[in-house]
């Protein structure tokens, strides 16, 4: 229909005045309300070609279906404050203006006079009247924006608007206008509308502008220190004034600090000395607070833990309240307990120093190179502070992973286990697959905050936030260089506080950890990787394979079952996120084994300086980069390719591409010119493991897509090791229907000289033809039509494919081909 409609469009003219133009319209429309987005996608480009067409878009027979077509647009695309969208709508495209206009004048530079100087003492010709045309745009621009701030808003999200605005002009066309960025300061200064805890949408917003006017405060002070500098005591007074008047939280106060501290932190002209003191009398109350002996003996158990959170409160009230046995937890009203445990859980989570250790070490680390002053600054300033807050950060981090393992929720009846992972899981909207829009979503989130869900939000919500910001703390100490990776002591503590309970962590929370492990692991200098990565990734491959091949496997069970809509809702979810995550994770893979990596280094000064691990080489010497360096340590090559192993089974064809295309790279590695204990035991695995799922997921159809990568390394196994095992060999022998001279033959013709990659791949599909593609149930029978052998969906897959009544289960899947013979394949 699609092609149709393109036709239409394009020979118009050849379409006879009989064809029953209307109703092929009223057709188009109907598609494009479907509710499958494969189904609506295609005739909605069509529609927009239609549109655009001179001779169908004016011709009365579109005028009863614009109507309809805008409604469809408004069913997805809507907002509540038509104000709020005309000023989005004209500041966006004043961005974009100045988005080009900054453009023209990178061709110019940046300073007129300074530019013109320049040119002429080299005797260049000057173009005066574009000298002066750049003068009064940028003049214009600032008298443009003057008026915008003296204009005034009542509603936050216009105020927010105005800000973002005005900084970016501030710190683009107007960078040399220092009387306009005082203006700019001013303005968020006094921007400190008061909340209205009656009116909770308007109180939602206020937050917001204050979230962002930090924010704003943060890149002036990034961006124009040295401006900032000269008036910093006035500065320093208004901050403090702001903060004296009691109307500020604790999150709010540390970011008037920050503002403060990036200041002298990046300013440039500034006494080193006097910056340094300024600096550590920022820091001197955050490293106290990690000094804390009573903060110290609580967090040196579980328990403690609990009750520092007030989270110890938690188990009593839901056992009271028999939570296991209410329905629905949106319509179950907290009483004044349950808003007092709410309440204490927030005030003790602002009561520890996570939060303001976070900050300050991410305006310290963010967007620095390290061959600038500023960089030298902030390892000086934290080389003292890190052993003192690093045991407990991952005492914190350590329990924050344990509180998800259920195990450690002693003391609930066995009745009332399942309700763990039902509090500690995540609520988050997915476009595509969440009910609604993201708005809906949030506001439905917002008006849940008096109920039972609502209650379960801030437990998981004080959880989130400990073990975000011990991420977050991480990775900004990893930017530190060997002032963080040196300690002797660190690797082991750490891996186990990152990976002892990750398995009970969600496949979405551990995106966010792989993240930061990944990020961890690139900083690491070569001088301390083989004491730091080791223990680091062998535990985090080890988790991964775990928890991916778990979830894999409890999704292949939950395909066969029929589901109803808010059930098939949540497992389509379950689905892409366990997706993602796996994608994530052989990225990652790819991203250490990349032979294009190059080393990072440190400066061997600062690591002799600093380090407190002698890491027992000469500055000069030579280091492995990181793949062979993950190729040659048993400890992480072991769990790393047992991963890789099982992640060819699973079912998703972009992330098992990504392994075999791993695979395929590093198979050469371990063969005939490479012979140690290791590479021996390493070669007779992808032998045999490696070689058996490449088989079994050449054998399904699922995989019919990657046919050529999974032949290819195959292809691969066989030329790289038959030298040296004649492994590969017998396992290809074993294979029903596999006589052993077609084996052999096979090996031969891949071993001429000069064979091509397709030529390989051509003779081992012919080898494998009669299992290629064929499920397991239908082994010896008679081949199967080609129209049968096709790859199947999963349930996500299906749904987006079909349209069905709202509210409508999910069908079943019994019918599908039974794939539990692919554990037998080899048996024989």
């Amino acid at each position: 229909m699609s092609n149709l409609g393109v036709f239409i469009e394009s020979k118009i003219s050849a379409i006879p005045e009989t064809c029953d133009l209307p109703n092929l319209l009223n057709l188009f429309l109907a598609i494009a309300q479907s509710q499958s987005f494969v189904v609506s996608i295609p005739i909605l480009l069509t529609w927009t070609k239609l549109l655009r067409s001179e001779v169908i878009g004016g011709s009365p027979t579109m005028n009863p279906l614009i109507a309809p077509l805008l409604e469809l647009c408004m069913e997805n695309y809507s907002k509540t404050s038509m104000p709020i969208l005309q000023v989005d709508k004209y500041f966006t495209v004043i961005e974009a203006a100045l988005k080009g206009y900054m453009k023209w004048r990178a061709g110019h530079g940046s300073n007129p006079q300074r530019d013109q100087r320049q040119r002429q003492k080299v005797g260049a010709t000057t173009d005066f009247l574009q000298e002066q045309e750049r003068t009064s745009i940028e003049n214009n621009i600032e008298v443009w924006c003057g008026r915008l701030l003296d204009m005034s808003f009542d509603d936050p999200i216009i105020r927010k608007r105005v800000l973002q605005l005005a900084v970016a002009f501030s710190t683009t066309a107007l960078d040399q206008k220092v009387g306009f960025m005082l203006k700019v300061l001013e303005h968020i200064l006094m921007t400190q509308p008061a909340e209205h805890p009656n009116a909770t949408i308007y109180s939602d917003a206020v937050k917001e502008l204050q979230a962002d006017a930090a924010y704003e405060l943060q890149r002036l002070a990034t961006k124009m220190p040295d401006q900032l500098l000269d008036v910093y005591d006035q500065l320093q007074a208004k901050v403090s004034e702001i903060v004296s008047s009691g109307n500020l939280d604790k999150k709010r106060q540390t970011s008037y600090q920050t503002f403060l501290f990036t200041i002298i932190h990046r300013a440039s002209k500034i006494d080193p000395d006097i910056r340094l003191q300024k600096l550590k009398a920022f820091l001197e109350p955050v490293q106290r607070s990690w000094q804390n002996p009573e903060m110290d003996e609580a967090i040196s158990s579980f328990g403690g833990f609990c009750s520092l959170l007030g989270l110890d409160r938690v188990r009593d009230f839901l056992v009271s309240r028999r939570v296991h046995e209410i329905q629905d937890w949106g319509q179950y009203q907290l009483d004044a307990e349950a808003q007092s445990i709410q309440k204490d859980l927030e005030d003790r989570l602002k009561a520890i120093p996570l939060r303001t250790t976070k900050s300050f070490l991410g305006c310290s680390t963010e967007k620095l190179e390290k061959n600038v002053p500023a960089y030298e600054i902030s390892r000086t300033l934290w080389r003292d502070a890190l052993p003192v807050i690093l045991p407990n950060l991952l005492k914190f981090l350590s329990h924050a992973h344990a509180f998800h393992n259920p195990a450690n929720w002693t003391g609930l009846p066995p009745e009332m286990g399942s309700i763990v992972g039902r509090i500690l899981t995540d609520r988050f909207w997915q476009a595509g697959i969440s009910t609604g829009s993201k708005d809906d979503f949030y506001a439905r989130v917002t008006g849940t905050k008096s109920t039972m869900e609502g209650f379960a939000s801030s437990i998981r919500g004080s959880i989130r936030t400990v073990r975000e910001a011990c991420y977050s703390i991480l990775y900004s100490m990893s930017r530190l260089d060997v002032d963080f990776y040196g300690f002797s002591e660190l690797p082991g503590p750490l891996a186990h506080a990152l990976f002892a309970d990750a398995h009970c962590l969600s496949s979405h929370q551990l995106i966010a950890l792989l993240n930061v492990v990944r990020l961890m692991v690139d900083d690491c200098p070569v001088e301390v990787r083989s004491h730091f990565v080791p223990p680091v990734l062998a535990s985090c491959f080890s988790q991964m394979d775990t928890k991916c091949s778990s979830e894999w496997e409890n999704l292949a069970h939950k395909q066969v079952a029929p589901a109803d809509g808010d059930t098939l809702t949540e497992e389509m979810k379950e689905e892409s996120i366990l997706r993602q995550l796996t994608h994530t994770a052989v990225m990652m893979i790819a991203g250490f084994l990349d032979p294009a990596r190059i080393n990072v280094f440190s400066k061997p000064a600062s690591a002799k300086e600093a380090s407190t691990y002698n890491a027992g080489h000469d500055a000069n010497s030579s280091y492995p980069s990181l793949r062979k360096f993950c190729l040659g340590s048993s400890t992480i090559l072991e769990p790393l390719l047992l991963f890789l192993t099982h992640a060819i089974r699973m079912r998703d064809t972009r992330c098992c591409g990504v392994v075999l295309r791993v695979f395929r790279s590093i198979v050469p590695e371990f063969g005939a010119n490479h012979d140690s204990p290791l590479i021996s035991s390493i070669r007779e695995f992808i032998s045999t493991e490696v070689l058996k799922a490449a088989i079994s997921s050449l054998n399904e159809p699922y995989f019919v897509d990657l046919h050529k990568d999974l032949a290819q390394l195959i292809a691969s196994i066989l030329l790289s090791y038959s030298p040296v095992t004649s492994t590969p060999r017998q396992i290809l022998a074993s294979l029903p229907g596999i006589q052993e001279k077609n084996v052999d033959s096979c090996i031969q013709q891949l071993a001429a000289p000069g064979a091509p990659q397709r030529h390989q791949r051509l003779l081992v599909l012919d080898l494998l033809r009669d299992l290629k593609g064929v499920s397991i149930s239908e082994q010896g029978r008679i081949s199967k039509p080609a129209a049968t052998v096709r790859k199947e969906r999963s349930k996500m897959q299906q749904e987006f494919l079909k349209e069905h009544p709202e509210g409508e289960g999910g069908k079943s899947l019994s019918n599908l081909d039974d794939l539990e013979g692919v554990a037998g394949l080899f048996d024989a």
